[in-house]
């Protein structure tokens, strides 16, 4: 194991005492690398500490990438998800296939756990309008907690705010949007 105050570096560019998201749990940061044997590999292992739960995983290096575990957002990248989440989708052209409920669900919760924050935003935003025109299931209303917790956690690491001012700016960008339900074809109304 190494030291706590050394600045041991993955292959990756991770170092210790970086954060880190691993979706779908947050974001954590970097405590120690270490090496250890199982079943008769020796695997270097990411030890992260999360940072809402304060659980501690280990993480087989080989896997950070086939896992989705990445940097924290920041500089573009971070302004490309505001934009998702500030911008009006076309809702029938995303949803022009006829699907069922539980096909629907199960698609935007495979989109969020992606991690990909990209793809989180537009779940959130697409959940956040058609919570406009019509009360979300119970099963949406999780996945729109879900998408929100992952947004907020992540926003407020990298413009270095409180979780709260980080929910507050997300939640501030659908006060005034509008949809209209005709922009809805009937299949998003009746998600439920």
């Amino acid at each position: 194991m190494s030291s706590k105050g050394s600045k041991k570096r993955l292959g990756k560019g991770f170092s210790i005492g970086e954060k880190l998201v691993y979706p779908p749990y947050g974001v954590g940061v970097i405590e120690d690398i270490e090496e250890m044997e199982i079943e008769g590999k020796k695997s270097k292992f990411v030890i992260l500490r999360m940072l809402e739960s304060e659980m501690v995983v280990k993480i087989p290096v080989d896997r950070l990438d086939k896992i989705g575990v990445r940097k924290v957002l920041s500089g573009k990248s971070l302004d490309e998800v505001i934009s998702i989440l500030t911008s009006i989708p076309d809702m029938k052209e995303n949803h022009k296939e006829k699907v069922s409920w539980t096909v629907k669900h199960r698609k935007f919760l495979d989109k969020v756990k992606t991690g990909d924050l990209k793809i989180v935003a537009e779940v959130y935003r697409d959940l956040m309008l058609l919570s406009k025109i019509k009360d979300l299931s119970y099963g949406e209303k999780n996945i729109l907690d879900m998408a929100e917790n992952m947004l907020v956690f992540e926003i407020a690491e990298a413009k270095g705010v409180s979780r709260e001012e980080a929910r507050s700016m997300l939640r501030s960008f659908f006060k005034t949007k509008d949809i209209a339900e005709e922009d809805l074809d009937d299949e998003n109304k009746d998600f439920d």
